[in-house]
């Protein structure tokens, strides 16, 4: 029987001893998006995307809309996004078309990825889905996030060696979003949080994320294990900028977490950067937010 794993998720599935678990969610991810989901995706107001450039690299970002920017035709083959978008993602799209997308409910804490091909429109784009599955509510922070006042139209800064406000924003930050590529399935994006301080800074100037445990699917990871290449997303919800790092990612597997930052897998990211960007335009936090129940909370040795 064909398997909708690629051999990078069945390896990764293998090293974590979770295969049996993967076997028994065949079928979670679909080639449509799912029509009971419609009137959801519709309410949606953020999406992270993911692109590549003309030179190959990866690059993920958030974007906040208004509902109903997001509409699927009747069969969930096609998405529309009604929303101007950021140029770097337009130009992005023009090098091949490959596109992920995430489309969250921080107060819900429901999220859904949807993968395929996306042309540009005079206000916004049309995905030709190839991959639709929702993810489970763990880690998400609940919060009410809203579209700031600027255009995210344009990068306004960028560079090879993080800054020190951008280490900060990695060091406090619960959300971001991970972008992934296989050769044949295209791109992808996730969520990933946890407590802040769940972004680790390691001396030798790499980031390291726990990786926690999720639905046994192994999506990103699975990529990581065929081409290394990552990006991730900060969004920063109080000013409304988000961060954009690209790079290259390794997985220590096995690893020692004394303070069981990973929840007990022991396993992370390591990512290491390359270049960075930044946008104005993001999604900010309004009122009180709450963080997941099912976040590891690290301890002291």
């Amino acid at each position: 029987m064909h398997s909708q794993y690629h051999s990078g998720e069945r390896k990764a599935q293998q090293l974590a001893g979770e295969q049996d678990i993967a076997d028994a969610r065949e079928g979670m991810v679909r080639p449509a998006i799912p029509r009971q989901v419609f009137e959801w995706l519709r309410e949606q107001t953020l999406l992270a995307v993911a692109t590549m450039d003309a030179a190959g690299t990866l690059w993920a970002t958030v974007v906040p809309g208004k509902p109903g920017f997001l509409q699927p035709d009747a069969n969930g083959t096609h998405l529309w996004i009604e929303r101007a978008m950021p140029h770097a993602v337009l130009a992005d799209l023009k090098s091949g078309g490959n596109i992920g997308l995430l489309a969250i409910d921080l107060n819900s804490r429901q999220r859904m990825r949807i993968n395929g091909t996306a042309t540009a429109l005079p206000a916004g784009l049309h995905v030709s889905v190839q991959e639709a599955f929702f993810n489970c509510p763990k880690y998400i922070t609940r919060r009410t996030a809203l579209p700031s006042a600027a255009n995210n139209e344009t990068a306004e800064h960028e560079g090879s060696r993080l800054l020190g406000e951008h280490l900060q924003l990695l060091s406090e930050t619960d959300v971001l979003f991970l972008a992934t590529t296989h050769p044949e399935r295209g791109l992808d994006v996730s969520h990933r949080g946890g407590d802040p301080g769940f972004v680790q800074l390691l001396p030798d100037g790499r980031i390291r994320l726990p990786d926690y445990t999720g639905n046994s699917l192994f999506n990103s990871i699975g990529n990581l294990l065929v081409d290394s290449r990552i990006a991730i997303a900060i969004p920063n919800l109080h000013s409304g900028s988000i961060l954009q790092i690209t790079g290259t990612a390794t997985i220590a597997w096995h690893d020692r977490d004394e303070d069981d930052s990973t929840g007990g897998t022991h396993r992370f990211v390591d990512i290491t950067p390359i270049a960075w960007r930044t946008e104005e335009g993001g999604p900010v936090s309004r009122g009180a937010s709450e963080l997941s129940p099912f976040n590891p909370h690290p301890h002291a040795a």
